[in-house]
Protein backbone atom coordinates (compact mmCIF):
# COMPACT_ATOMS: atom_id res chain seq x y z
CA UNK A 1 0.00 0.00 0.00
CA UNK A 2 2.80 2.43 0.94
CA UNK A 3 4.56 1.85 -2.40
CA UNK A 4 1.34 2.39 -4.34
CA UNK A 5 0.88 5.69 -2.53
CA UNK A 6 4.44 6.73 -3.41
CA UNK A 7 3.90 5.99 -7.09
CA UNK A 8 0.60 7.90 -7.03
CA UNK A 9 2.34 10.82 -5.34
CA UNK A 10 5.07 10.82 -8.00
CA UNK A 11 2.42 11.11 -10.71
CA UNK A 12 0.68 13.94 -8.88
CA UNK A 13 3.97 15.79 -8.48
CA UNK A 14 4.69 15.59 -12.24
CA UNK A 15 1.24 16.96 -13.04
CA UNK A 16 1.50 19.73 -10.44
CA UNK A 17 4.85 20.83 -11.85
CA UNK A 18 3.34 21.18 -15.29
CA UNK A 19 5.71 18.70 -16.95
CA UNK A 20 4.14 16.97 -19.95
CA UNK A 21 5.66 14.14 -21.95
CA UNK A 22 6.67 10.53 -21.52
CA UNK A 23 6.43 9.53 -17.90
CA UNK A 24 8.38 6.65 -16.41
CA UNK A 25 7.45 5.22 -13.02
CA UNK A 26 9.21 2.47 -11.08
CA UNK A 27 8.63 0.42 -7.94
CA UNK A 28 11.98 -0.35 -6.25
CA UNK A 29 12.79 -3.61 -4.52
CA UNK A 30 11.44 -3.91 -0.96
CA UNK A 31 14.82 -3.35 0.69
CA UNK A 32 14.85 0.27 -0.56
CA UNK A 33 12.79 2.14 2.04
CA UNK A 34 11.81 5.81 1.62
CA UNK A 35 13.01 7.99 4.49
CA UNK A 36 12.12 11.59 3.63
CA UNK A 37 11.95 14.00 0.69
CA UNK A 38 15.43 15.12 -0.35
CA UNK A 39 16.05 18.69 0.96
CA UNK A 40 15.22 21.14 -1.89
CA UNK A 41 18.49 23.05 -1.50
CA UNK A 42 20.71 19.95 -1.42
CA UNK A 43 22.67 19.16 -4.56
CA UNK A 44 22.10 16.29 -6.94
CA UNK A 45 24.48 15.36 -9.76
CA UNK A 46 22.91 13.84 -12.86
CA UNK A 47 24.46 12.36 -15.99
CA UNK A 48 22.49 12.72 -19.21
CA UNK A 49 23.09 10.30 -22.07
CA UNK A 50 22.32 11.51 -25.60
CA UNK A 51 21.34 9.12 -28.38
CA UNK A 52 24.33 8.04 -30.51
CA UNK A 53 24.41 8.72 -34.23
CA UNK A 54 25.39 5.25 -35.48
CA UNK A 55 25.63 2.65 -32.75
CA UNK A 56 24.95 -0.16 -35.24
CA UNK A 57 28.05 0.94 -37.12
CA UNK A 58 30.06 0.78 -33.89
CA UNK A 59 28.92 -2.79 -33.23
CA UNK A 60 29.65 -3.85 -36.79
CA UNK A 61 33.15 -2.33 -36.64
CA UNK A 62 33.83 -4.02 -33.29
CA UNK A 63 32.90 -7.46 -34.61
CA UNK A 64 34.84 -6.84 -37.82
CA UNK A 65 38.14 -6.10 -36.06
CA UNK A 66 37.55 -8.86 -33.49
CA UNK A 67 36.76 -11.77 -35.81
CA UNK A 68 39.87 -13.80 -36.75
CA UNK A 69 38.15 -14.69 -40.04
CA UNK A 70 37.79 -11.04 -41.01
CA UNK A 71 40.30 -9.33 -43.27
CA UNK A 72 40.21 -6.44 -40.78
CA UNK A 73 41.03 -8.58 -37.74
CA UNK A 74 43.27 -6.61 -35.40
CA UNK A 75 42.93 -3.37 -37.40
CA UNK A 76 41.51 -1.43 -34.49
CA UNK A 77 39.84 1.91 -34.93
CA UNK A 78 41.28 5.31 -34.16
CA UNK A 79 39.98 7.52 -31.38
CA UNK A 80 38.31 9.83 -33.89
CA UNK A 81 36.67 6.98 -35.82
CA UNK A 82 35.10 5.53 -32.68
CA UNK A 83 33.86 8.91 -31.51
CA UNK A 84 32.17 9.51 -34.87
CA UNK A 85 29.96 6.44 -34.31
CA UNK A 86 28.61 7.52 -30.93
CA UNK A 87 28.59 11.32 -31.21
CA UNK A 88 25.03 12.71 -30.95
CA UNK A 89 23.46 14.53 -33.88
CA UNK A 90 23.36 18.32 -33.94
CA UNK A 91 19.57 18.12 -33.52
CA UNK A 92 19.97 16.03 -30.36
CA UNK A 93 22.52 18.41 -28.88
CA UNK A 94 20.27 21.40 -29.58
CA UNK A 95 17.11 19.76 -28.23
CA UNK A 96 18.74 18.73 -24.97
CA UNK A 97 20.71 21.93 -24.36
CA UNK A 98 17.64 24.07 -25.13
CA UNK A 99 15.64 22.03 -22.60
CA UNK A 100 18.31 22.52 -19.95
CA UNK A 101 18.74 26.22 -20.74
CA UNK A 102 15.02 26.75 -20.09
CA UNK A 103 15.79 25.80 -16.50
CA UNK A 104 18.99 27.90 -16.41
CA UNK A 105 21.13 24.75 -16.39
CA UNK A 106 24.50 24.72 -18.13
CA UNK A 107 25.81 21.17 -18.58
CA UNK A 108 29.38 19.91 -18.66
CA UNK A 109 30.41 17.54 -21.45
CA UNK A 110 31.97 14.48 -19.79
CA UNK A 111 32.59 12.07 -22.67
CA UNK A 112 35.06 12.42 -25.55
CA UNK A 113 32.32 11.95 -28.15
CA UNK A 114 30.01 14.48 -26.50
CA UNK A 115 27.26 11.90 -25.90
CA UNK A 116 27.21 12.37 -22.12
CA UNK A 117 26.52 15.55 -20.18
CA UNK A 118 26.64 16.18 -16.45
CA UNK A 119 24.69 18.68 -14.39
CA UNK A 120 24.99 19.58 -10.70
CA UNK A 121 21.79 21.27 -9.53
CA UNK A 122 19.65 21.77 -6.42
CA UNK A 123 17.05 19.07 -5.82
CA UNK A 124 14.31 21.65 -6.41
CA UNK A 125 15.69 22.32 -9.91
CA UNK A 126 15.99 18.60 -10.69
CA UNK A 127 12.40 18.09 -9.55
CA UNK A 128 11.18 20.88 -11.82
CA UNK A 129 13.26 19.68 -14.78
CA UNK A 130 12.04 16.09 -14.59
CA UNK A 131 8.66 16.40 -12.92
CA UNK A 132 10.23 14.34 -10.17
CA UNK A 133 10.05 13.97 -6.41
CA UNK A 134 13.59 13.14 -5.33
CA UNK A 135 13.54 11.22 -2.06
CA UNK A 136 16.11 9.77 0.32
CA UNK A 137 15.91 5.96 0.34
CA UNK A 138 17.65 3.65 2.80
CA UNK A 139 19.05 0.41 1.41
CA UNK A 140 18.36 -1.96 4.28
CA UNK A 141 20.86 -4.50 2.99
CA UNK A 142 23.90 -2.23 2.93
CA UNK A 143 22.77 0.69 5.09
CA UNK A 144 23.52 3.12 2.25
CA UNK A 145 21.33 6.14 1.57
CA UNK A 146 20.36 6.86 -2.04
CA UNK A 147 18.61 9.92 -3.45
CA UNK A 148 16.23 8.69 -6.13
CA UNK A 149 12.80 9.40 -7.59
CA UNK A 150 10.04 6.95 -8.42
CA UNK A 151 9.00 8.89 -11.49
CA UNK A 152 10.40 11.16 -14.19
CA UNK A 153 8.74 12.88 -17.12
CA UNK A 154 10.72 13.79 -20.23
CA UNK A 155 9.18 16.34 -22.65
CA UNK A 156 8.06 14.84 -25.95
CA UNK A 157 10.41 17.01 -28.01
CA UNK A 158 13.40 15.83 -25.94
CA UNK A 159 12.58 12.19 -25.27
CA UNK A 160 13.77 10.75 -28.60
CA UNK A 161 17.15 12.44 -28.14
CA UNK A 162 17.90 10.89 -24.73
CA UNK A 163 19.23 7.52 -23.69
CA UNK A 164 18.97 8.09 -19.94
CA UNK A 165 19.14 10.52 -17.05
CA UNK A 166 21.04 8.93 -14.16
CA UNK A 167 20.57 8.52 -11.24
CA UNK A 168 16.84 9.07 -11.18
CA UNK A 169 14.71 5.92 -11.18
CA UNK A 170 17.71 3.54 -11.14
CA UNK A 171 18.29 1.67 -7.87
CA UNK A 172 21.69 0.10 -8.62
CA UNK A 173 24.13 -0.77 -5.84
CA UNK A 174 27.48 -2.48 -5.55
CA UNK A 175 27.45 -6.23 -5.98
CA UNK A 176 30.99 -6.64 -4.68
CA UNK A 177 31.50 -9.62 -2.41
CA UNK A 178 34.45 -9.97 -0.09
CA UNK A 179 36.64 -12.93 -1.04
CA UNK A 180 36.03 -15.95 1.17
CA UNK A 181 38.71 -18.32 2.42
CA UNK A 182 38.45 -21.76 3.96
CA UNK A 183 40.84 -24.59 4.80
CA UNK A 184 40.21 -27.78 2.82
CA UNK A 185 41.92 -31.18 2.96
CA UNK A 186 44.27 -31.95 0.05
CA UNK A 187 42.36 -33.80 -2.70
CA UNK A 188 43.64 -36.86 -4.49
CA UNK A 189 45.68 -35.78 -7.51
CA UNK A 190 44.58 -37.50 -10.72
CA UNK A 191 47.01 -38.69 -13.38
CA UNK A 192 45.95 -35.84 -15.66
CA UNK A 193 47.08 -33.31 -13.04
CA UNK A 194 50.48 -34.83 -12.34
CA UNK A 195 52.18 -32.30 -14.63
CA UNK A 196 50.87 -29.33 -12.63
CA UNK A 197 52.74 -27.79 -9.70
CA UNK A 198 52.05 -29.75 -6.51
CA UNK A 199 50.50 -26.76 -4.72
CA UNK A 200 47.68 -26.64 -7.29
CA UNK A 201 46.05 -29.56 -5.45
CA UNK A 202 45.45 -27.23 -2.49
CA UNK A 203 45.29 -23.65 -3.71
CA UNK A 204 45.58 -21.53 -6.86
CA UNK A 205 48.60 -19.29 -7.18
CA UNK A 206 50.18 -17.60 -10.25
CA UNK A 207 52.17 -20.73 -11.14
CA UNK A 208 48.96 -22.80 -11.19
CA UNK A 209 47.15 -20.33 -13.43
CA UNK A 210 50.14 -20.14 -15.77
CA UNK A 211 50.13 -23.94 -15.98
CA UNK A 212 46.35 -24.24 -16.35
CA UNK A 213 46.14 -21.73 -19.20
CA UNK A 214 49.60 -22.15 -20.75
CA UNK A 215 50.65 -18.60 -19.91
CA UNK A 216 54.40 -18.08 -20.46
CA UNK A 217 56.42 -17.22 -17.38
CA UNK A 218 58.97 -15.33 -19.48
CA UNK A 219 58.74 -11.52 -19.49
CA UNK A 220 56.06 -10.23 -21.86
CA UNK A 221 57.60 -6.82 -22.41
CA UNK A 222 56.93 -6.30 -26.11
CA UNK A 223 56.39 -2.70 -27.15
CA UNK A 224 52.83 -1.57 -26.45
CA UNK A 225 52.01 -4.26 -23.89
CA UNK A 226 49.98 -2.79 -21.02
CA UNK A 227 47.30 -3.91 -18.57
CA UNK A 228 44.83 -1.79 -16.63
CA UNK A 229 43.32 -2.94 -13.33
CA UNK A 230 40.06 -1.18 -12.42
CA UNK A 231 39.28 -0.68 -8.74
CA UNK A 232 36.37 0.97 -6.94
CA UNK A 233 34.97 1.75 -3.47
CA UNK A 234 38.26 3.25 -2.21
CA UNK A 235 40.10 -0.04 -2.50
CA UNK A 236 43.87 0.36 -2.83
CA UNK A 237 46.88 -1.86 -3.52
CA UNK A 238 50.42 -1.27 -2.28
CA UNK A 239 53.86 -2.12 -3.62
CA UNK A 240 54.93 -3.45 -0.22
CA UNK A 241 52.16 -6.05 -0.29
CA UNK A 242 53.03 -6.90 -3.88
CA UNK A 243 56.66 -7.46 -2.90
CA UNK A 244 55.60 -9.84 -0.11
CA UNK A 245 53.37 -11.68 -2.56
CA UNK A 246 56.22 -12.11 -5.05
CA UNK A 247 58.55 -13.42 -2.34
CA UNK A 248 56.04 -16.15 -1.60
CA UNK A 249 54.62 -16.95 -5.05
CA UNK A 250 57.06 -15.69 -7.72
CA UNK A 251 60.50 -16.42 -6.22
CA UNK A 252 61.83 -16.78 -9.77
CA UNK A 253 61.48 -13.00 -10.22
CA UNK A 254 64.41 -11.29 -8.53
CA UNK A 255 63.04 -7.73 -8.68
CA UNK A 256 59.38 -7.12 -7.89
CA UNK A 257 57.74 -5.13 -10.71
CA UNK A 258 56.23 -1.72 -9.98
CA UNK A 259 52.79 -0.54 -11.01
CA UNK A 260 51.39 2.92 -11.68
CA UNK A 261 48.34 4.35 -9.88
CA UNK A 262 45.93 6.70 -11.65
CA UNK A 263 43.12 8.42 -9.74
CA UNK A 264 39.68 8.94 -11.32
CA UNK A 265 36.83 10.73 -9.52
CA UNK A 266 39.18 11.40 -6.61
CA UNK A 267 40.08 7.76 -6.09
CA UNK A 268 42.56 7.01 -3.31
CA UNK A 269 46.22 6.64 -4.27
CA UNK A 270 47.77 5.63 -0.96
CA UNK A 271 46.98 3.91 2.31
CA UNK A 272 46.99 0.44 3.81
CA UNK A 273 46.37 -2.20 1.18
CA UNK A 274 42.82 -3.57 1.03
CA UNK A 275 41.90 -7.15 0.24
CA UNK A 276 40.10 -6.92 -3.11
CA UNK A 277 42.53 -4.46 -4.67
CA UNK A 278 45.54 -6.39 -3.36
CA UNK A 279 44.32 -9.66 -4.82
CA UNK A 280 43.61 -7.97 -8.16
CA UNK A 281 47.01 -6.34 -8.53
CA UNK A 282 49.00 -9.25 -7.11
CA UNK A 283 47.52 -11.85 -9.43
CA UNK A 284 47.58 -9.55 -12.46
CA UNK A 285 51.23 -8.60 -12.00
CA UNK A 286 52.09 -12.07 -10.77
CA UNK A 287 50.73 -13.80 -13.88
CA UNK A 288 51.59 -11.29 -16.62
CA UNK A 289 55.34 -11.19 -16.10
CA UNK A 290 56.86 -7.73 -16.62
CA UNK A 291 53.78 -6.34 -18.40
CA UNK A 292 53.44 -2.62 -17.54
CA UNK A 293 50.41 -2.36 -15.23
CA UNK A 294 48.29 0.61 -14.21
CA UNK A 295 45.96 0.51 -11.21
CA UNK A 296 42.94 2.77 -11.89
CA UNK A 297 41.54 3.89 -8.55
CA UNK A 298 38.00 5.17 -9.16
CA UNK A 299 36.54 7.25 -6.34
CA UNK A 300 32.93 7.74 -5.34
CA UNK A 301 31.05 9.75 -7.97
CA UNK A 302 27.78 9.14 -6.08
CA UNK A 303 25.86 6.31 -7.71
CA UNK A 304 28.03 3.20 -7.90
CA UNK A 305 27.15 2.46 -11.53
CA UNK A 306 28.42 5.91 -12.54
CA UNK A 307 31.97 4.87 -11.67
CA UNK A 308 31.87 2.19 -14.38
CA UNK A 309 31.04 4.84 -16.98
CA UNK A 310 33.53 7.40 -15.68
CA UNK A 311 36.52 5.07 -16.01
CA UNK A 312 35.58 4.30 -19.62
CA UNK A 313 35.20 7.98 -20.50
CA UNK A 314 38.58 8.65 -18.88
CA UNK A 315 40.26 5.92 -20.92
CA UNK A 316 38.52 6.85 -24.18
CA UNK A 317 39.88 10.38 -23.82
CA UNK A 318 43.44 9.00 -23.97
CA UNK A 319 45.36 8.59 -27.21
CA UNK A 320 46.89 5.30 -26.03
CA UNK A 321 44.88 2.58 -24.28
CA UNK A 322 45.95 -0.49 -22.30
CA UNK A 323 45.64 -3.71 -24.31
CA UNK A 324 43.69 -5.25 -21.40
CA UNK A 325 41.33 -3.83 -18.78
CA UNK A 326 40.41 -6.23 -15.97
CA UNK A 327 37.71 -5.70 -13.34
CA UNK A 328 36.67 -7.83 -10.37
CA UNK A 329 33.85 -5.53 -9.24
CA UNK A 330 30.27 -5.60 -10.47
CA UNK A 331 26.59 -5.36 -9.66
CA UNK A 332 23.48 -7.41 -10.22
CA UNK A 333 22.43 -7.14 -13.86
CA UNK A 334 18.78 -7.55 -12.84
CA UNK A 335 18.98 -4.06 -11.34
CA UNK A 336 19.04 -2.72 -14.92
CA UNK A 337 15.53 -4.10 -15.53
CA UNK A 338 13.51 -1.41 -17.28
CA UNK A 339 16.62 0.73 -17.78
CA UNK A 340 17.42 -0.21 -21.37
CA UNK A 341 18.90 3.18 -22.21
CA UNK A 342 21.40 3.05 -19.36
CA UNK A 343 22.24 -0.62 -19.98
CA UNK A 344 22.79 0.01 -23.69
CA UNK A 345 25.04 2.97 -22.90
CA UNK A 346 27.17 0.74 -20.66
CA UNK A 347 27.44 -1.80 -23.46
CA UNK A 348 28.31 0.82 -26.05
CA UNK A 349 30.91 2.47 -23.81
CA UNK A 350 32.84 -0.77 -23.36
CA UNK A 351 32.31 -1.58 -27.05
CA UNK A 352 34.24 1.60 -27.84
CA UNK A 353 37.18 0.30 -25.81
CA UNK A 354 37.04 -2.98 -27.72
CA UNK A 355 36.90 -1.26 -31.09
CA UNK A 356 40.03 0.67 -30.16
CA UNK A 357 41.87 -2.50 -29.20
CA UNK A 358 41.32 -3.06 -25.48
CA UNK A 359 40.26 -6.54 -24.34
CA UNK A 360 37.83 -6.15 -21.43
CA UNK A 361 37.65 -8.79 -18.69
CA UNK A 362 35.08 -8.98 -15.89
CA UNK A 363 35.18 -11.53 -13.08
CA UNK A 364 32.29 -14.00 -13.04
CA UNK A 365 31.89 -13.57 -9.28
CA UNK A 366 33.08 -15.51 -6.27
CA UNK A 367 30.61 -18.31 -6.95
CA UNK A 368 31.31 -18.80 -10.66
CA UNK A 369 28.89 -18.34 -13.53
Amino acid sequence: MARSLLVALATIVAISLGVHGRQKTVVPKPHFVPVRPAPPTSSVQLTIGLSPTNVDGLHAALYDVSDPKSANYGKHLSKAAVEAFVAPSADSVKAVTDWLTQHNIHPEVVSPAGDMLRIDVPVSTANALLGANFTEFKDQRSGATLVRTLSVTIPDDVDSHLQFVHPTTQFITSGQQSPRFKVVPPPTVSAKRQSLPSECAIDVDPACLQAFYHIPIAPANATGNAIGVASYLNEIATEDDLESFFLGFRPDVTTTPKFDIVSIDGGVTSGDGTLEASLDIQYTVGIATDVPTTFYSVGDPGPFAQAFIDIVNFLLAQDELPLVLTTSFGFDESEFAGEDGLANTFCNAYAQLGARGTSVFFASGDNGV
